[in-house]
């Protein structure tokens, strides 16, 4: 499976880039859909810990789950931190949702 991001903060390699550094003011044009597509599937993985917001450090409400069509797997802060802070997703991905 390929993952739709990868950022240090999610995945602990330490040469990967940082979500802080990823994030952007500009939207997706194609977010709507994006996020559509994202929260269309049903849980794969649930793990008995909340999301952290790797911008502000702080604890959200959220649980973290795992998700798959098949060919990608993302998480609620894949989700979470493309929705607040429109950071970058897997091109192939994002080609494959459009």
């Amino acid at each position: 499976m390929i993952s739709v991001t990868n950022y240090r903060e999610f995945n602990e390699e330490i040469d990967a880039p940082s979500v802080v550094a990823a994030v952007s003011n500009v939207e997706n044009p194609h977010k709507r859909q994006i996020l559509d597509y994202m929260k269309s599937f049903e849980e794969d993985v649930v793990c008995p810990i909340k999301v952290q917001d790797a911008v502000t450090g702080k604890s959200t409400e959220i649980t973290l789950v795992y998700y798959t069509d098949g060919e990608f797997i993302w998480d609620e802060r894949d989700i979470y931190h493309f929705e607040k802070y429109n950071i970058s997703l897997n091109e192939h991905f994002l080609k494959k949702v459009m």
